[in-house]
């Protein structure tokens, strides 16, 4: 009796991320391969945006990529610290 082969797939690992739009502090350190307390800082010093309602606080995927791409440029820790007039320090 001769028995179908079926070809297997590539094997690639799922992630834990696929399809989701909100995600928690843990979905979104593993996506930037940081800690979870890397995370929490970046929310709490306003350079990574997070939503909240109630007690819940979330990632949404496209400012955890907005993030990414400014980090990519050097900005990633400079969002939000730029002076009214474009110029870190000025005006003080």
């Amino acid at each position: 009796m001769w028995l179908m082969q079926t070809p297997i797939a590539e094997h690639q690992p799922p992630s834990t991320t696929a399809g989701l739009l909100l995600m928690t502090y843990r979905q979104a350190a593993q996506r930037l391969q940081v800690s979870e307390r890397t995370v929490w800082t970046l929310v709490n010093t306003g350079r990574l945006r997070a939503v909240r309602f109630g007690h819940t606080v979330r990632i949404d995927l496209a400012d955890l990529e907005a993030f990414a791409e400014r980090a990519k440029g050097g900005q990633a820790g400079q969002a939000g610290q730029v002076g009214q007039a474009g110029t870190p320090g000025e005006g003080a």
